[in-house]
């Protein structure tokens, strides 16, 4: 199975279309910031529901109210919900969606508690192939441009509470100057060990 897997788009979708279009993916997972509501329409994402299922989590520039209703040609929802597990072709997927915050002030808000709650939903569900979220586990692939870590701990104790390869995104660099939406960014992949194989 051939998987394309984007994050952190910002409105700007053009090579994660193109890309599409070459490698014709199986399957194509996102990790949420596609981009604001005035940034992104159902056109912009419907490129890619043209092309091959979709399946995605949110971060915290996502339309949403559109997301929420998006189907791929099979019926199926585009977006992951919280702890949700979905079965692709015998692949399992899990998403856990938003950003880390202390409060639940906007939509995309998730606090340590929401992200240890939904894990143990994962994980009594079963084992996962993949699992996708926006926030990053510390201290992998999570530094900023200042060379500080950008992830929270709730996510990487996420990861080590559901035996799984994970995908994560949200860490990444525009340059300084100039207008290009062109972006280094850090993604993470990996196996990490869990409680029960230590």
């Amino acid at each position: 199975m051939k998987i394309l897997a984007i994050s952190d788009l910002h409105g700007d979708s053009r090579l994660a279309l193109k890309a599409a279009h070459e490698l014709r993916p199986d399957l194509l997972l996102c990790c949420g910031d596609w981009g604001d509501a005035d940034q992104v329409g159902e056109g912009d994402l419907e490129g890619f529901l043209d092309l091959c299922p979709v399946l995605s989590t949110f971060g915290n520039h996502d339309p949403l109210e559109l997301l929420a209703r998006l189907k791929n040609r099979d019926g199926s929802a585009v977006l992951l919900g919280q702890d949700e597990v979905r079965d692709f072709h015998g692949l399992r997927l899990a998403g856990i969606g938003g950003i880390w915050a202390r409060s639940h002030r906007l939509a995309c808000y998730v606090t340590d508690s929401d992200v240890t709650r939904w894990a143990s939903a994962i994980a009594h569900k079963g084992p996962v192939d993949i699992l996708l979220t926006h926030g990053c586990p510390v201290g992998l692939a999570d530094l900023t441009p200042s060379g500080r870590h950008g992830g929270q701990r709730c996510f990487l104790d996420a990861f080590k509470t559901i035996p799984l390869e994970f995908i994560s995104a949200d860490i990444f660099m525009f340059p300084r100057s100039g207008s290009s939406r062109t972006a280094a960014r850090s993604s993470t992949s990996g196996r990490l060990p869990t409680e029960t194989s230590r």
